[in-house]
């Protein structure tokens, strides 16, 4: 089996047994890591990983656009859009021209935004239960 397919399988895996209440800090999880492969990439003027990296990452974002409910929460869920919107918008600029120092304000903001997910998913469904559950 292709490494890419183990890795897939173990992510369908890791989603289908996480709670709903995690699936957004996992995504933010691996928002983080393809902007951390991106800064890279620019490091290493590695302009087909910077691409590569750089799609994964707008996927992911339009992906929690996506998941926003504005009828529900439009207090929430409209700033989050805007942020979400900027921060695509970002990406697109930051490919262009490069900026590392862009790039690290995008990281450092989806960073923060990643502990604040974890940590409200912590108080809703503390991973320890949820982990306790899974292996029974």
């Amino acid at each position: 089996m292709a490494y890419q397919q183990q890795i897939d399988r173990y992510l369908a895996a890791d989603i289908a047994t996480r709670s709903k209440e995690w699936l957004v800090p996992l995504l933010y999880e691996h928002l983080v890591k393809h902007l951390r492969r991106m800064e890279l990439a620019i490091e290493r003027k590695d302009s087909a990983l910077q691409a590569s990296a750089a799609a994964k990452a707008s996927d992911i974002l339009y992906e929690l656009l996506g998941t926003l409910n504005v009828e529900a929460a439009p207090q929430i869920a409209r700033p989050l859009a805007s942020l979400y919107a900027f921060l695509v918008a970002e990406l697109l600029r930051i490919g262009r021209s490069r900026d590392a120092s862009a790039l690290r304000r995008v990281i450092a903001i989806c960073a923060d935004l990643q502990g604040a997910w974890t940590q409200a998913a912590e108080q809703v469904a503390p991973r320890q239960a949820a982990q306790a559950r899974a292996m029974a």
